[in-house]
């Protein structure tokens, strides 16, 4: 799904999640990106174990921005 006017098949899609976040569920993550992958887009997926939402570059901000960089 086209989410913003410039995104396209192409557009590289990072996805990082944690398993300890009780906002946004990884199953429902991964099946997102699941669905993305399967319409032909460029998926990446990172999954961090401990983090809670949206605190995985506090936990571990190189393996974050590593992540970063690659689709950048």
């Amino acid at each position: 799904p086209r989410i913003m006017p410039w995104m396209g098949l192409h557009t590289p899609r990072l996805y990082l999640f944690s398993r300890k976040d009780i906002l946004s569920p990884w199953q429902e993550v991964i099946h997102h990106a699941k669905t993305a992958k399967e319409r032909g887009m460029d998926v990446r997926c990172e999954l961090f174990e401990e983090s809670e939402h949206v605190m995985h570059i506090r936990v571990e901000p190189e393996r974050y921005w590593s992540s970063v960089q690659e689709v950048w």
